[in-house]
Order: structure tokens, then sequence, then C-alpha cells
């Protein structure tokens, strides 16, 4: 068997220094969801967007705000607005913010997730893309901010992170997600384009959201597979099963 150290040793070694790599974040460079750890800690700060919390939710009033108390609100928030909804929610709570309090506010909800185990780096891509960080990239459906904190950790600049972005007036955020909306799929790589990235030396991903930027690779596809309840997990596994393993 060849370890997980050799086979990042060789791509290290074999890979030209200034070839673009480019990385999703949540479930491939973390385990855990920095969106929903940044939603949590604007919530817990008072600083969330009002019109987007239901008034009538007795957990809002718990002090401290747990994580497990911002879970219950957003599988509550999950079932009136769908999968997709509580992704938007999750973007909207920032509205009424500057980015660099909700980049603060990212950073801090990292660190407790970190401290209390809700959320670490992945054991092998995560030092992976910090050995490489003046060339890698970060792209994911997450708001922008939440994407730039999880670079800055790694050592990856803003400027190569790519998230969903709210509209801003003025400097703050206003509740509108601006087109092409939520970084997903086929938008991933349209977003790469636009950024001058199209044939990408590596791309390493872990759900059905990072295949249409996977196929851009040049020489490696890394995948990550998870179970279900990871972005359609299972179809994940199946498609790479039948695109890639051979069935």
């Amino acid at each position: 068997l060849v370890s997980a150290e050799q086979i990042t040793g060789e791509l290290l070694k074999n890979s030209p220094e200034d070839a673009p790599w480019v990385f999703d974040c949540d479930g491939t460079l973390i385990s855990g969801d920095v969106a929903s750890h940044t939603a949590w800690g604007l919530v817990r700060f008072g600083v969330a967007n009002p019109t987007e919390l239901p008034s009538y939710w007795p957990g809002l009033k718990k002090t401290p705000f747990t994580y497990l108390d911002f879970r219950e609100l957003r599988d509550h928030i999950a079932q009136k607005r769908g999968q997709n909804g509580v992704y938007e929610w999750e973007s909207l709570l920032q509205a009424g913010c500057d980015a660099k309090t909700v980049f603060d506010v990212a950073s801090q909800a990292l660190d407790w997730g970190l401290e209390q185990g809700s959320l670490h780096f992945t054991d092998v891509l995560s030092p992976l893309a910090a050995a490489r960080k003046e060339t890698n990239w970060i792209v994911s459906g997450s708001p922008q901010a939440c994407v730039t904190a999880v670079g800055s950790k790694l050592g990856i600049s803003a400027q190569k992170t790519i998230g969903t972005l709210l509209e801003t007036v003025d400097g703050i955020f206003a509740p509108k997600i601006l087109p092409p909306g939520v970084i997903w799929e086929k938008l991933k790589r349209l977003a790469l384009e636009e950024n001058g990235i199209y044939h990408p030396w590596l791309v390493a991903g872990d759900s059905i959201g990072d295949w249409h930027m996977m196929a851009m690779a040049t020489h490696w596809v890394w995948c990550v597979v998870w179970d279900e309840h990871r972005h359609r997990g299972e179809e994940f596994r199946r498609i790479v099963q039948e695109n890639v393993l051979g069935s």
C-alpha cells in the first residue's frame, strides 16, 4: 500500500512550482462547516441580521448560545427553507455587517470549533494546501469572508479564495446574494475561469458540488469521500466509482 505521505511527497516533487492547485473548503480542508460556525458566531455576538432570526425561537435567549443551540435553530430553518435555502440563510445572517467584522467572527468561530472539536483541519490535505500557499486556490460555496478566514489559517491570501458574495452598500453587506449565486457545481468552474484559472494541476474536493472543477485538472484529482450526509456523498461515491475506478 502507498501511504498518504508518499502520495503528497510525489505531488510536491512533481508539480511545477507555479502550477495552480485548487481545493474545496468544507469537507476537504476542514471537517465541519465554516459557514455554520460563522453564522453561530454572528448570533452569539449579537450581530446577526435580525430579520433572518425567528423571534419565537426560545433558544436565541440562551446564554451562552452554544453550537448545539445553533444546530437546532439551523435544522428548524432547513425544515422551512430546504437544504439549499439554509445555505442562503447562513449567508444572509451577515447582512448589516462589514467584511472585516464577518472575517473576525469567522476566525473566532473557527477557533471555537477547533477547541470544542466541532471542526478540525483535515490531516492530509490542509498541510498540503499550506505547503504550496503561494499558488493554491480555495473555492467554496461558503460565504467569501468565511473562506478567507480558512485560507488565512493556512497562509493562503484572500486574493486566492473564492466564495459566495453578498451585495455591499457603502461597505456594509446587504441581504442579497450577488449573481451568479451560491458558488456550487458548475459555478465553481466558472468562478475559477473568471480568475484566469483554466487548467489547474491538481483539484481536491469532497462532494458532487466539486465535480465540474475536478474535470478541469490536468494531472491530479483528489476525491475525499464521505457518507450520504456530506452533500450527497453516496452519489459522489457512485460517480467516482463509475467514471474513475470503473464499475
